[in-house]
């Protein structure tokens, strides 16, 4: 898998990165994202929604640099490509396995939300991007779903997190 490393003293988010990463800031916002002509798509071809969501927000994350940064032997680097790490629930017994790749998706199929938030009790080297979507309901003729995106401080602002919500958004408009 091919990473650029990036040399912090030189990067023009420096003073944050240390400042961030030194109290562990993170934040997460929450939006509504209009999946009415997705959904359509997905019906018509017969796709899952959790799949087929996960494939379009793992599209979004690789279009923002922001949501593509680890941490590798006290190294920061951006990687080319990210893969997500999902989560599946087993309805007999109410528990989830994580299927392990290299960012956070989960669903919260059974309700809808205004807001979520995820505590970690150490986040300083945690800068994969963490997505929640919860369960999407139809609202004015449009159906809506909520998501959730937690990112550390260090490595992304609401700029960034802004930019990933617009590409989602697009994608889901034009999904064929």
């Amino acid at each position: 898998m091919s990473k650029t490393i990036i040399d912090i003293n030189n990067w023009n988010r420096r003073e944050h990165f240390h400042a961030f990463r030194a109290i562990e800031c993170s934040f997460s916002v929450t939006v509504n994202i209009d999946v009415t002509h997705a959904l359509s798509i997905f019906k018509q071809k017969h796709y899952k929604f959790y799949p087929a969501m996960i494939y379009l927000i793992t599209s979004a994350v690789n279009q923002s640099p922001a949501l593509k940064m680890s941490m590798q032997d006290e190294t920061l680097v951006k990687w080319d490509i990210v893969h997500p790490s999902y989560t599946i629930f087993h309805p007999e017994s109410e528990t989830f396995s994580a299927l392990w790749t290299y960012f956070d998706i989960s669903c919260l199929p059974w309700t809808s939300f205004t807001g979520f938030t995820l505590n970690f009790p150490k986040v300083q080297d945690h800068f994969k991007p963490i997505i929640t979507m919860g369960k999407y309901q139809t609202q004015s003729g449009k159906t809506i779903l909520p998501l959730a995106i937690q990112v550390h401080h260090a490595v992304c602002d609401g700029f960034h997190v802004a930019k990933f919500i617009e590409a989602l958004q697009q994608l889901c408009d034009e999904f064929l």
